[in-house]
């Protein structure tokens, strides 16, 4: 009995440019400081959602169906970065203020030696 040995081809790593990489941050921090900004200004200030409507009256018709575009935009961003990036850029969204707030410390944290 013979076996045979399959090989098979190896994908060659997609490299992104630093101008790209650099795309990808800015856009990420764009978007985890929006979603905390718009958060804690719904939350503690006034409702955002009313006054952009108040002031478009246009998008009245619109407002009611505002959790399915935001699912939309999320079923659309899962599938454009794939599920472990979608995932990782989710996580960053949501402990960004302790990546805001904590970021400081790491320098004397790691100059310090203790890690």
């Amino acid at each position: 009995m013979t076996t045979t040995n399959t090989i098979t081809p190896v994908k060659p790593e997609r490299k992104k440019s630093k101008v790209a990489q650099a795309i990808a941050f800015y856009i990420r921090e764009f978007i985890a400081a929006g979603f905390w900004l718009l958060l804690f200004v719904k939350v503690f200030v006034f409702d955002v959602d009313l006054a952009v409507v108040h002031v478009f009256p246009r998008l009245a018709i619109v407002y009611p169906y505002k959790f399915f575009f935001i699912l939309g935009f999320l079923a659309v961003s899962w599938i454009t970065l794939g599920t472990k990036r979608f995932l990782k850029t989710i996580g960053y969204v949501l402990i960004y203020p302790f990546v805001l707030f904590l970021w400081p410390y790491q320098n004397s944290y790691l100059r310090t030696g203790r890690c």
